[in-house]
């Protein structure tokens, strides 16, 4: 290709080939050697692109003038449509000129045109990209009149390759004359499961019948072809002007195949034949072909905890909420909107609900959010963010099921409608879960130990914790807050650090990772053995929230243990991580083993997973918990650092008849 600083005028080949029977006009697009040149940009890429009567004629195909057989004399007019297909600049049509010895075998007459004198001097037309010259052919030798003609466009196309090579006017002859109106059938990622039919069109623009003379058949033979429909030998096509095929109205006969590939995914190009009575070209063909193309596909993410869906969680009346979601075309086609994106009700008769909850608006990537855009496709590897602002019914109504519709097309798909579900209040209560559901904690008199239980925050709503206590064993508070009695608080277990008032976030990437942690510590008396028996609550807002002054308090509630020893040797444990390489959306596999002791019968582990990275939701559910085996499996969801924590019932190595827990202890992983 020439590069930037090469770029002129080019020079389609001349074509000058010899009528079938009188004389013929040929066209050829060419460029000026002298006399001018145009003006690019850095950038400007236009390409030329020539249609008659609205049709790229193929090589060795000629567009027909007819044959008036009233008085015999040729004449008739052609659509000359010239068209910048280029993505940038201007097309310079610099000069359109004929080559004949009779001056009056061609004319031209031009359509309204513009020229900018700047980038096309001295020429004829200057075309934006998408414009089109149109103009007039008129064909009309002199009776008898025999004659080439050439016709020639000087035009500054930025590609070196030549186009329409062979591509030519010519007259009718007398007799039969096969017009192929479908030039080759090519299948797209054909299926051996769904075979698709094609058809080929064929006509008769001649001045006598043209006859079917043999079944079609197809070269080389190919059995992933099978012709399913066809005209028999003997049908006909009555002369071009007839009253049953009229200029504007061809008749047309057609072969008709079904492609089924087979396991070689190749183009399977073979030849479909069509013969007729037609003198000159009487084994016409028509190129058959199959082309696998990657399948095009598209991406929707939508901002919270789930992306395919548009969720919206508590808020309190009139507050509106804004979610976007982004539509990304992977390719390799673009994508189309056939109509504008819309949020439609689930049922119908709440139409206007959803119409007054709900603000949807366009946007191109990038743009500042809220402002609307209203493109009508999206180029390969590009985006388009779509706004959906919610807010609540203030009548306290529950809102309104709704879904947003995507009409869209991409290549080679047909029409199709991607429907996203509105989850809208669908989250206004939070769920509290921890782990381990009971802690033992063993010390010498006098002396401190202390356990760690994690809380997690496992659903999309926030979780307000408002205090945390220790109470003892025998208490038995009433109504909502255990935390109220401070008579009832334990002497031996108490919290490291005081828990007040806060807010505990969703899970969720680059933020919080949904979970709080809260530190037990057990001392014992100095003066006797105890064995103590507490209770760890936690109040939060099981609905609601502080923030919206509609939060229902309640708690939960942890089994504490606390036990003296004395010269007792306590077991102990190890963990390991099993898994090679941990992943995320693979289990990962975490092995205990015994430093001393041994096991009693029933279930002996513990674990809880009390570290986990922003954006995961990974925990170890409650069956898993508390297991027989020495070894627990969880499965990590999103990268960074992951901890599970672990204690084992054992049997006092010195005291067979006592049972011990091990102390608290963990082991870490790092997702990549």
């Amino acid at each position: 290709m020439a590069s930037k600083a090469q770029r002129g005028w080019k020079l389609f080949h001349s074509l000058r080939v010899a009528s079938v029977l009188v004389g013929g006009a040929f066209i050829a697009l060419s460029g000026c050697s002298s006399g001018g040149s145009s003006t690019y940009g850095v950038d400007d890429n236009p390409e030329i692109s020539v249609l008659v009567d609205g049709q790229k004629l193929s090589d060795n195909t000629c567009a027909h003038f007819g044959t008036d057989d009233t008085n015999g004399v040729i004449k008739q007019s052609k659509k000359l449509t010239i068209t910048n297909t280029g993505s940038k600049g201007l097309l310079c049509v610099k000069k359109i000129s004929f080559t004949t010895t009779s001056t009056k075998l061609m004319t031209i007459a031009y359509g309204p045109h513009t020229l900018d004198t700047a980038t096309c001097p001295g020429g004829l037309a200057s075309l934006d990209v998408g414009k089109s010259l149109i103009a007039t052919v008129t064909y009309a030798p002199s009776p008898g009149e025999e004659d080439k003609a050439t016709l020639d466009i000087e035009h500054n196309d930025y590609k070196d390759t030549t186009k329409y090579n062979n591509m030519c006017f010519d007259i009718s002859a007398a007799g039969p004359i096969i017009e192929l109106q479908t030039k080759e059938l090519p299948w797209t990622n054909p299926k051996a499961s769904a075979p698709t039919e094609k058809c080929a069109y064929f006509g008769n623009v001649g001045s006598a019948a043209l006859v079917v003379t043999k079944l079609s058949d197809i070269s080389p033979n190919s059995p992933e072809y099978k012709i399913t429909q066809q005209p028999t030998v003997g049908d006909q096509i009555s002369p071009l002007g007839s009253t049953d095929n009229p200029p504007n109205n061809k008749k047309l006969l057609k072969v008709c195949l079904v492609m089924t590939p087979d396991s070689n995914p190749d183009n399977d190009e073979v030849q479909l034949h069509i013969y007729t009575n037609d003198p000159v070209t009487g084994d016409s063909t028509v190129r058959l072909y199959s082309k696998f193309e990657a399948a095009s596909s598209f991406t929707v993410t939508c901002q919270g905890n789930d992306p395919s869906v548009i969720e919206y969680n508590f808020q309190g009346a009139g507050q509106g909420v804004t979610r976007v979601c982004n539509v990304h075309n992977d390719g390799p086609s673009p994508f189309a909107w056939n109509n504008p994106p819309t949020i439609a009700a689930i049922a119908p008769s709440t139409q206007d609900e959803v119409d007054a909850v709900y603000a949807l608006t366009l946007q191109k990537n990038g743009q500042p959010r809220g402002k609307p855009y209203s493109a009508g496709s999206i180029a390969i590897g590009q985006s388009v963010d779509f706004s959906i602002t919610y807010t609540p019914p203030t009548n306290g109504m529950p809102p309104p099921a709704a879904k947003l519709l995507i009409p869209y097309t991409q290549t080679p798909n047909p029409p199709q409608t991607v429907e996203i579900a509105i989850l809208a209040a669908s989250c206004d209560t939070p769920t509290l879960v921890f782990a381990p559901d009971t802690m033992w904690l063993y010390a010498e008199k006098g002396n401190k130990a202390q356990g760690h239980i994690v809380f997690a925050n496992q659903s999309c709503a926030p979780l307000d914790v408002l205090k945390a206590c220790v109470n003892n064993g025998t208490s038995n508070p009433s109504g909502s807050d255990p935390c109220a009695s401070p008579q009832y608080a334990s002497k031996y277990h108490g919290l490291v650090t005081p828990v007040g008032a806060s807010k505990i976030a969703p899970s969720a990437a680059g933020g919080s990772n949904g979970q709080f942690g809260i530190d037990i510590e057990f001392h014992p008396p100095d003066d006797n053995k105890i064995n103590a028996n507490d209770l760890l609550h936690v109040v939060y807002c099981i609905t609601g929230s502080v923030s919206g002054g509609d939060c229902k308090a309640g708690y939960q509630t942890i089994n504490l243990t606390g036990n003296t020893t004395a010269g007792v040797k306590l077991p102990s444990a190890i963990l390991s991580v099993d898994t090679a390489t941990p992943a995320s959306g693979k289990p990962c596999i975490i092995s205990g083993a015994l430093t001393l002791g041994g096991f009693p019968d029933g279930k002996t582990w513990k674990w809880a997973l009390i570290e986990r990275p922003a954006g995961s939701k990974a925990w170890i559910g409650d069956s898993s918990q508390s297991t027989s085996d020495a070894s627990v499996s969880f499965v990590p969801d999103a990268k960074g650092k992951y901890t599970v924590q672990a204690m084992a019932l054992t049997i006092i190595a010195d005291d067979p008849n006592q049972l011990a827990w091990t102390p608290p202890t963990t082991v870490s992983l790092t997702v990549q």
